[in-house]
């Protein structure tokens, strides 16, 4: 070591405090760079494994391939393996427990697709051998004869229509044919955890089998050597004919989505993100090594007097960034993987209860590192460190010997330049003349003083928005219910069943259920008149059309049940007497639109000015006994729609308007919170009636796509989930229509609360940054005084005058220091506005709040 270097390790121990609190700033620098990194990669792990789990590990997929397209993409260049499930057959159920789903769907499994699917074992094994099967655990929860163990024997065939074979894709239908029936003996080995393979509306329940017989139909489910090529294969001939689509989960995590607009949120925030930590840290950092720029001036100089060169001093100057990045960058390092590992432990169970309960085996969040997110933050930091001394330090290098000793060159005195204003004399005294008058002669103290306190609000500011538009982007795009369970029965399934009533109470009377309501919902389109409109609305004509002086709306017409209607009006504080005329019914209209664009932005918007005014809601209307046939054109160009007769065959034939009944709604207040009984839609305009007044608003006649929805809250919603499924297989009503809102409010809840977590995280994370700075800066400035305070005190300034003059400083340094920083703030959380806004429509917002707190903070942190 020469002596260069052990002079500058002599010159760190003097000053202890600069030191330390340069190490500091190094430590949260890297830590923070390393907690963004990887919480990133611990993150992308993370949401792989759950789509891995939930869906599979597959890029690509194309339904339905015949043998030579099967032959063809296994023969296909960049594919690396493919999972494969023939369609062998389906089978009738005998006691039909969901009208929609009343086969057994028997698929072939080639090697690759249990490794590569989700196709996760309840109890058993896998199939080895023809004959043996997987049993889904759905399907042996409702058919106890499907348990393990047992031999039975099916007759497997095709489900045929107009001569088209149906696949798992096809719902069913009514008039499809069984047909090339064949007997087959099966005997249960496993059972599987139900799988995203078998969509929802799927008519047969999936049988996992050994497949035998490759000259079947086949999905196929295909990995590529580079991910992103899944897009370009499913894309080319002769696969783009079949049903394709690509895991964009999967995609998204790995992180070769094509979405623009999730990657344009996703990129630009991350980038404002990484600036605000790197500013900050380049701030505090390069204050450190500059603040005390007299002392190093006058050291450089005499170094240089004594014969050192600018090459010497310039390498000892390295050395010191070095040595302080040796302890700093290792501490950072370390004390960024410590913190995000404690945060995503902390957060282990919110991540779980937002997407576990679905898996079979639940994925939890645990640390995921890499030398590449490590070297990358270490990386960063050395960087930071090196630009933070090299600028200074150079700076100081040029300045001439003699200018260096005698230190003239920080302090410029001109008797016009420090003239004081007769203001400051009368507020504080010759003390504060005497401390403007100092900070005019010796700007680089003071400019560096106020620029740690600007640095400091555009970091708090900006930190606090960048929070506020993630939490505002996350409850904007999300669904939020006040109900725990919802059951819903189509307009063809009331028409066959009329006793929805006693399911109702049935379902009401399930063990811890504490509140119920029922409502009718009649989905149509409603003319607004022009002038009830909201004038202040944005992007209303992408979403409807004026014409005629009216916006034809999406409307969804509900009919609530009327004790909870009652409660409804209470609730918004309206007047209940406007709504009990039975023969004249007046409505509530649900002012609270949110639709995502063709651009892929999410929008909410109020569409109504206010109540008191009537619209035209028009409604479709299938004829009874009917179903439709074609559709032909008229003489005049008119379509015209051929409906046959359920019950003899005959032909009728209706025009449009005939089909469309039309009612006039009696709007007498607009209300912007959905009463108990209201699913979170917000994709049109929503009217409210009694249900008594069903009847006399659309005049006895029948929506074609009506719907009737039950709505639960519970004390226990999993328990009486799987309560209601057995009361509903019991009572011969289909178990899909039954929902689990309280899960997804569970999951909003953890979301936002891991927003917070980061969110918050991260400002205090800068707050201490900008702390560490505004008190480095402060009390390096303040030690470099001592000897102009003891020469002021020495002429006669008392402890009081002193005070008097540190205030004026304190205001000074506050006052510049906000002036310059809530503007530069305000930018940078515009530039967060610009980004967050390519993928949601939401409104600029000024962080009032975070400016109140950021003034009060300053002047805190100066007169402290």
């Amino acid at each position: 070591m020469n002596i260069l270097h052990r002079y500058t390790l002599k010159s760190l121990a003097r000053n202890r405090v600069r030191t330390l609190v340069t190490i500091i700033g190094i430590v949260l620098s890297v830590a923070m760079l390393t907690a963004v990194t990887t919480s990133i990669t611990s993150l992308q792990n993370y949401l792989l494994s759950i789509t891995i789990a939930s869906d599979g590990a597959w890029h690509g997929r194309i339904m339905g391939l015949d043998k030579a397209g099967v032959d063809a993409l296994l023969a296909e260049e960049g594919v690396s393996e493919t999972a494969l499930l023939y369609h062998l057959g389906y089978a009738k159920l005998d006691d039909v427990k969901n009208d929609t789903k009343p086969y057994l769907f028997l698929g072939g499994m080639n090697e690759a697709f249990p490794q590569m699917m989700p196709v996760h074992l309840v109890e058993g094994r896998l199939p080895q051998v023809e004959g043996e099967v997987l049993v889904p655990s759905h399907l042996a929860a409702l058919y106890p004869e499907y348990a393990v163990g047992t031999t039975f024997t099916l007759t497997v065939g095709d489900r045929m229509l107009n001569g088209v074979r149906l696949t798992q894709f096809d719902g069913y239908s009514v008039e499809e044919t069984f047909e090339n029936g064949q007997l087959a003996i099966f005997t249960v080995v496993g059972v599987y955890y139900k799988a995203s393979f078998e969509r929802s509306s799927a008519p047969g329940y999936t049988l996992l089998t050994v497949a035998n017989d490759t000259s079947r139909p086949a999905d196929a489910y295909v990995t590529m050597h580079r991910p992103g090529d899944a897009y370009d294969l499913v894309e080319k001939s002769p696969y783009a004919e079949y049903r394709t689509a690509v895991n964009t989960d999967y995609m998204m995590a790995t992180g070769q989505s094509r979405s623009s607009s999730f990657r344009s949120v996703l990129y630009g925030m991350g980038s404002i993100l990484i600036l605000i930590i790197v500013f900050g840290s380049v701030s505090l950092i390069y204050n450190s090594f500059s603040i005390s720029l007299s002392e190093r001036t006058k050291q450089f100089g005499i170094l240089s007097s004594v014969g050192a060169t600018r090459r010497q001093m310039r390498r000892s100057v390295l050395f010191e960034a070095l040595f302080l990045s040796c302890i700093g960058i290792p501490v950072g390092v370390g004390s960024g993987v410590l913190g995000i590992g404690l945060t995503l432990r902390f957060l282990e169970k919110p991540f779980l209860t937002m997407v576990g309960p679905d898996l079979a085996n639940p994925v939890k969040l645990t640390l995921h590192t890499s030398w590449q997110a490590l070297a990358i933050a270490a990386l960063l930091g050395l960087v930071t460190v090196l630009v933070s001394a090299a600028l200074p330090a150079r700076r100081a290098l040029r300045i001439p010997v003699i200018e260096a000793i005698r230190q003239t060159r920080d302090i410029k005195i001109s008797p016009r330049k420090v003239r004081t204003s007769k203001l400051t004399l009368s507020l504080f005294g010759i003390e504060g003349v005497l401390a403007s008058k100092n900070f005019k002669r010796s700007k680089k103290q003071y400019r560096a003083t106020v620029v740690s306190l600007f640095v400091s609000v555009v970091l708090f500011i900006s930190a606090s928005s960048f929070s506020q538009y993630t939490m505002m982007s996350a409850s904007d795009v999300l669904d939020r219910a006040d109900f725990d369970l919802c059951y819903e029965l189509r307009q063809y399934e009331l028409v066959e069943r009329e006793d929805w009533a006693e399911l109702f109470t049935a379902l009401s009377r399930v063990s811890g259920v504490t509140k119920s309501a029922y409502s009718y919902e009649y989905v149509g389109e409603i003319a607004v008149p022009a002038d009830k409109v909201n004038s202040k609305t944005q992007g209303l004509e992408d979403l409807f059309s004026e014409e005629n002086g009216v916006y034809n709306v999406v409307g969804y017409v509900l009919f609530i049940d009327d004790v909870n209607f009652l409660s409804f009006l209470e609730q918004a504080k309206l007047d209940p007497a406007a709504y009990r005329n039975p023969e004249q019914p007046k409505s509530v209209a649900l002012d609270f639109i949110r639709y995502q664009g063709a651009d892929g932005r999410f929008r909410t918007f109020r569409l109504l000015q206010s109540g008191g005014f009537a619209m035209e809601v028009r409604g479709f209307q299938e004829p009874e006994g009917y179903t439709l046939k074609e559709v032909v054109d008229g003489e005049n160009g008119e379509a015209l729609y051929v409906y046959e007769s359920l019950a003899d065959g005959s032909e009728k034939t209706f025009t449009n308007d005939e089909l469309w009944h039309t009612f006039t709604a009696e709007i007498a207040d607009v209300a912007k919170e959905a009463p108990f009984s209201v699913s979170p839609n917000y994709y049109g305009l929503t009217i409210l009636y009694p249900f008594s007044a069903r009847e006399t608003v659309v005049g006895g006649q029948e929506p074609a796509d009506g719907t009737l929805r039950m709505y639960f809250n519970a004390e226990n919603h999993r328990k009486a989930y799987n309560e209601m499924l057995t009361v509903l297989s019991s009572m011969g009503y289909r178990t899909s229509g039954l929902i689990d809102y309280a899960a997804s409010v569970e999951a909003l809840r953890s979301l936002v609360l891991i927003l917070n977590v980061f969110s918050y995280g991260f400002i205090a994370l800068i707050s201490l940054i900008a702390m560490a700075n505004v008190f480095n800066t402060i009390s390096t400035n303040i030690a470099l005084r001592r000897r102009e305070f003891a020469m002021l005190k020495s002429i006669g300034v008392t402890d009081k005058g002193f005070q008097r003059m540190m205030n004026y400083e304190c205001l000074l340094y506050g006052f510049k220091g906000l002036m310059y920083g809530i503007p530069a703030a305000l930018g940078l959380t515009y530039l967060m506005f610009r980004s967050v806004s390519s993928g949601w429509a939401v409104a600029f917002m000024l962080p009032w709040k975070s400016i109140v707190i950021s003034v009060a903070s300053v002047f805190a942190v100066v007169f402290a």
